[in-house]
């Protein structure tokens, strides 16, 4: 039984950063940052929504380990828009995972589960990504994915919520 407080998280693994960077870039240009912030690996923390992501990547890459999060309001996914969305890059040591979450509620009965998945195979191309996946937050978590890659499964999309 999914509850509606639960988030959606599409989970793409060992990106490029630029192509991560240029990935938020884009969705940045389309859409409204309302706040960014990154933490990186050796305690600094920056919060501030008039930060260029240029500013920031320039930190980022520079740093062992961390995380950019971004929130951003009307993102266009898989031709709907959504009010609001969270993008985070991890870093962790040379490798970069980019992840988005989503209110379920806010894409349940609005976009198909073959849908999102065609979405998430396009960015995961776009990304040179190794896998990607999308199931409950943690979506590292195989029991509650909608799909892994091409495979759909273990959980249906959208049920009804109680």
């Amino acid at each position: 039984m999914i509850n509606m407080a639960e988030i959606i998280e599409i989970l793409f693994e060992n990106v490029a950063f630029n192509e991560a960077s240029n990935f938020l870039t884009e969705l940045s240009f389309r859409s409204d940052i309302k706040n960014i912030q990154i933490v990186l690996g050796d305690g600094y923390s920056l919060k501030d929504k008039n930060s260029t992501l240029l500013d920031i990547g320039s930190y980022f890459e520079k740093c062992t380990g961390g995380a950019i999060h971004v929130d951003i309001q009307n993102v266009e996914i898989s031709n709907h828009v959504l009010p609001k969305v969270a993008v985070q890059i991890y870093k962790y040591t040379n490798t970069y995972d980019l992840s988005i979450d989503v209110d379920y509620q806010e894409l349940q009965g609005l976009i198909s589960l073959k849908s999102l998945q065609k979405w998430a195979s396009e960015v995961s191309h776009r990304l040179n990504s190794e896998s990607y996946f999308c199931g409950l937050e943690p979506a590292s978590d195989e029991d509650t994915r909608f799909f892994t890659n091409d495979k759909l499964g273990p959980l249906e999309f959208n049920r009804e919520l109680t």
